[in-house]
């Protein structure tokens, strides 16, 4: 899965409280799995205009579980600038032992974190993330636990966006 992102101009000290995503969520969330259990990947997440990355698997129980939730497995990167950027997770299933199979981030094809199925330590936990169906979920959150909650800084409209060219999905 695959997207290209840019993110609006406004200074990145007015963006107070702006949660830009590219995430997929496990489909079994549509039929009462709870969260974590139904597995999250989270492709992109920022906060706050920072110019850093986030990468993260969500899955099991929380608190703790496999993916020590709330928290998550999760890796970051620096982001060079508010410009178009690529991002993309990739699933690794050819290794034959669930627990060598991996997800992978990259920013601009360039790696930043890998997670694979003997760190997340458990079989079933492991296929919900790496082989149960997911759904794509490109979004802007304003306010939450994570970026905390706007403020009289904080300038909304086209310059706090995330634009996305493209989202595509590759398979071999």
């Amino acid at each position: 899965a695959e997207a290209l992102i840019r993110f609006g101009d406004n200074p990145i000290s007015n963006k107070r409280g702006i949660w830009p995503a590219f995430w997929l969520l496990g489909d079994a969330i549509r039929r009462g799995v709870d969260w974590p259990r139904c597995g999250e990947v989270d492709v992109l997440e920022t906060v706050n205009g920072q110019l850093t990355g986030y990468g993260t698997v969500h899955c099991d129980q929380n608190p703790g579980g496999a993916c020590n939730e709330p928290n998550g497995i999760g890796g970051s990167t620096q982001i060079p600038d508010q410009g178009w950027h690529s991002w993309r997770v990739q699933w690794d299933r050819r290794p034959g032992s669930w627990r060598d199979e991996t997800i992978t981030w990259f920013r601009d094809g360039v790696h930043f974190h890998q997670v694979s199925g003997a760190r997340v330590g458990s079989e079933g936990v492991w296929r919900t993330l790496c082989g149960a169906p997911v759904f794509f979920i490109l979004n802007v959150a304003v306010g939450g636990n994570w970026p905390g909650n706007p403020d009289g800084s904080t300038l909304g409209g086209y310059g706090s966006m995330m634009e996305t060219a493209y989202v595509a999905v590759y398979q071999s």
